[in-house]
């Protein structure tokens, strides 16, 4: 049997680079060319040598924090490829936009019902991603109104994180909205605060408000205004 003879290929060189969004590709290497007059086959001048295949985290990805409040849940029940909260806040980039202290909360809820929440109208950590993560860990661990989660339910939690803006010093519940503000309130040393869409009227949410800061319902009382970001 006559051995077959194998085709010529041109071998191109391929290497990739990634950048921040989508990936952009160069292209190198040498091929060849049919010249008509001698029918002889002529390569290009050699290239220089591609870069090898690089792959980079970009500094100015941003992470997801309802997502890391689930990855810190899932370290908590020894679920996640993290073995700690610190390892999972060093792997995670802080983009400019959570380069910021603000009063933060953590909600985790189940089937619509509150199984726990934490959190503080003022800053507690130097950014947003550890504020989320440790945030979590508390509302898991320090968290008395509820009872604590069971491992048989984490997996059925949906986190949601409230980053505060500002608070307002308001003189009556007029013009309060409660699905788009929280409200604070204070006499002496007691206080309580509901987030955005835990109440549907204002007047049901002045009423809970109180009751949670065990406040006399007839009793005046310092009110706020929160303004917040409210991810799910």
């Amino acid at each position: 049997m006559r051995a077959l003879t194998p085709p010529f290929f041109a071998l191109t060189l391929w290497s990739m680079t990634f950048a921040y969004g989508a990936a952009s590709t160069m292209v190198d290497g040498q091929a060849a060319k049919q010249v008509p007059s001698t029918g002889k086959l002529m390569p290009h001048p050699p290239q220089a040598s591609p870069l090898p295949i690089t792959a980079t985290v970009p500094s100015t990805l941003r992470a997801s924090l309802p997502d890391l409040a689930r990855e810190a849940v899932a370290i908590h029940f020894h679920g996640s490829r993290y073995m700690s909260l610190e390892e999972l806040i060093q792997a995670t980039p802080v983009c400019k936009e959570y380069k910021r202290s603000s009063g933060l909360f953590v909600t985790l809820s189940k089937n619509g019902q509150t199984r726990a929440c934490w959190g503080s109208i003022y800053p507690q950590n130097e950014d947003l991603v550890k504020a989320t993560i440790l945030t979590t860990e508390a509302a898991l661990t320090k968290e008395y109104r509820f009872p604590h989660v069971r491992a048989s339910e984490w997996r059925s939690l949906k986190p949601q994180v409230t980053i505060v803006r500002d608070l307002q010093p308001i003189s009556s519940m007029s013009g309060q909205n409660p699905l788009h503000f929280g409200l604070l309130v204070r006499s002496g040393s007691r206080g309580a605060v509901l987030l955005p869409g835990e109440a549907a009227d204002a007047h049901y949410q002045l009423v809970k408000c109180k009751l949670k800061a065990a406040i006399p319902v007839n009793q005046p009382c310092q009110l706020y205004r929160i303004r917040a970001d409210v991810l799910k």
